[in-house]
């Protein structure tokens, strides 16, 4: 019985396509609305998606169908769709925008209310005429058989479809970028901007076409297109964007995670010490003499101040998380004997290291916060001998480059693959070398970039895996930043 009614030859393989990619697209954005949190946006581009499928499907009846009562019905059904495709749409192009206050809310309720006003006149007697006699015309626009005649009402749907065009329209090209965008990607509103564009224009043609009771290429499907494609490659990249720093923020977490334990173990650590030292110190003061209370005491210091640095770390962290800007109390300072002293300090901390100084220039006085560069020669100094278990040689050397002072603190330790240098100044992420139990947080680093930028310098590494590493940081010769 179907047979009678549509020829399955006369199906466009054009049309076939189009349903096909909308509507497994369209289902396979309603499965990414409930992944990425329920966004409008995405449903809202389903929904025009499977309403595309639908209008394609009726079209391949329409130009096959062999009774006037079928290519009205589908006909009917093509209109229908094509008006939830244009509120779908104009939905998106808002949310699209981020538009979503009161005055928009109403506009886009008037475009429900006009669309849902289209739809039920859609199978009024007067929007559309069965064909009383076959067209007997078969030429290049390839004319369906029983293609329906339009009516009066048809006016309707062509205002709605223009008042659609013309208000997206008029909203993107005051757009020209979409709130949607992130850090690492900007999505621009003017391909949409363009598809709105074709979208009116193929619609004319289409508009005339009907008028004229031919019916050639399916314009009005080529305009759907024309802006589906740019919509759904922008909201593609911008999933593709929003997964990529989901990740991103999820490795923060996981090595912010990290380092909370690693902080717990570290003031453990240094708590431990001063605990049992303080205790022999009280319980048992008669077994020891003036060297060893001196060794006691020196414990007790060098592991308050491990404590107070690490305190005073995880602090300016704090602070730069908040987005408050370092601040430099500059000063002129002799950086040769703040190196010095830096220097004096960590070399009672190791035995198995040696530790020099290399002036290769005429340095002298530089204006510099020198608790902050106290601060960052500490660090490296102190990473120096940590990664660098089996001891050997911790060399600073200060030389000027281009102008600046150039100050490089090396050492003969684990090293670094690229893959660690690459991350190393990030916060929490720090060299892991499996066989090894090497205390940190991660923030140091990340913390001392700061504190060099804010000189206005500039700090990078060199190093080799298992060949040791060097840190090499500058300051400006006469410093101007405050």
């Amino acid at each position: 019985m179907a047979s009678e009614l549509i020829s399955i030859t006369g199906f466009s393989l054009i049309d076939l396509a189009v349903f096909a990619i909308s509507l497994l697209v369209g289902i396979g954005f309603y499965g990414v609305y409930g992944w990425l949190g329920r966004r409008p946006v995405d449903l809202c581009f389903a929904n025009m998606l499977l309403g595309t499928a639908l209008y394609a499907f009726a079209a391949l009846i329409i130009d096959s169908a062999n009774a006037p009562q079928v290519a009205l019905f589908w006909t009917r059904i093509a209109y229908l769709s094509a008006t939830w495709v244009m509120v779908s749409l104009l939905h998106f192009m808002l949310e699209f925008l981020g538009e979503r206050g009161p005055s928009t809310r109403r506009v886009m309720t008037g475009f429900y209310i006009f669309g849902g006003v289209v739809a039920a006149l859609s199978w009024s007697p007067h929007f559309l005429y069965p064909r009383a006699h076959v067209n007997p015309v078969r030429s290049w626009v390839n004319v369906a058989p029983w293609l329906p005649e339009p009516g009066p009402l048809q006016l309707v749907f062509v205002a709605f479809w223009f008042a659609s065009c013309i208000y997206g329209t008029y909203k993107l090209y005051r757009r020209p970028e979409s709130p949607l965008s992130t850090p690492s990607r900007i999505h621009s509103t003017r391909p949409l901007l363009f598809g709105f564009l074709l979208l009116m224009i193929f619609g004319t043609i289409d508009t005339i076409f009907a008028t004229l009771r031919i019916c050639t290429i399916n314009f009005a499907m080529i305009g759907i297109l024309s802006v589906c494609l740019p919509a759904g490659a922008t909201l593609v990249q911008q999933i593709l964007s929003a997964e990529m720093e989901r990740q991103r923020l999820a490795e923060a977490l996981r090595a912010r995670d990290r380092a909370v334990r690693e902080v717990a173990h570290e003031f453990k650590g240094a708590l431990t010490p001063i605990g049992l030292a303080a205790s022999a110190l009280l319980d048992r003061p008669e077994q020891f003499n003036e060297q060893s209370r001196a060794d006691i005491l020196r414990v007790i210091v060098d592991e308050t101040q491990r404590l107070t640095r690490l305190i005073n770390n995880m602090l300016d962290i704090a602070r730069l998380e908040a987005g408050r800007p370092v601040e430099l109390r500059l000063d002129h300072v002799n950086l040769p004997t703040l190196i010095e002293s830096v220097v004096e300090a960590q070399r009672i901390r190791s035995s198995k290291h040696h530790i020099e100084v290399e002036i290769l220039a005429d340095i002298g006085d530089v204006t510099i916060d020198s608790d902050k560069v106290h601060q960052i020669l500490t660090n490296l100094v102190d990473n120096a001998i940590k990664y660098s278990p089996d001891g050997g040689t911790v060399r600073v050397q200060v030389d000027k480059s281009n102008g600046d002072i150039a100050i490089r603190v090396s050492d003969e330790g684990i090293g670094m693959t690229k893959e660690q240098q690459a991350v190393i100044f990030q916060p929490f992420h720090r060299v892991v070398d499996p066989s090894r139990r090497i205390a940190g947080t991660g923030i140091g680093l990340h913390l001392i970039k700061a504190l060099v930028e804010a000189h206005g310098g500039k700090i990078w590494v060199e190093s080799e895996y298992q060949r040791g590493s060097t840190f090499t940081f500058t300051l400006p010769q006469q410093n101007g930043h405050a």
